[in-house]
């Protein structure tokens, strides 16, 4: 029985005294990580041209930042292997263009990788004449 009890006592004296090992946090060096972000990543806007430099190959796109809720404006690079959508580069922007724009920020540089002007479709506002005969036969 006093064994019985030694041995008790000695586990709850183990316990006791690992306790603060189980609940210590491993102390993290700063220079274990590296906290850069992706030099590649693809970004991406959707906005209107509001100027184009064809001197620069640089155009500025007016769009919300949707974080905060303010106009904003973007100075994005046009190099040659960006590819174009609905235009056939960049002589074919103009101001006013809406636009979607994938580009990559490095170096404190914005470089174009994709362009796709939004083309506004004409949408009718109601049915054609003979769709409206048609719905009011039924």
């Amino acid at each position: 029985m006093k064994n019985k009890i030694t041995f008790s006592i000695a586990i709850l004296a183990i316990c006791f005294l690992s306790l603060p090992l189980a609940f210590a946090q491993n102390q993290v060096q700063s220079s274990d990580f590296q906290q850069s972000a992706p030099s590649d990543e693809v970004l991406w806007v959707w906005g209107e041209v509001k100027a184009i430099d064809q001197g620069q190959s640089a155009v500025t796109i007016s769009y919300i930042d949707y974080q905060t809720e303010e106009d904003r404006e973007l100075i994005i690079s046009v190099p040659q292997e960006t590819k174009f959508e609905n235009i056939s580069g960049i002589s074919g922007l103009k101001v006013g263009d809406t636009v979607s724009v994938d580009y990559v920020a490095k170096d404190g540089k914005n470089t174009t990788k994709h362009i796709s002007v939004e083309k506004i479709e004409d949408i009718q506002e109601g049915p054609t004449g003979q769709e409206q005969s048609t719905q009011s036969a039924q």
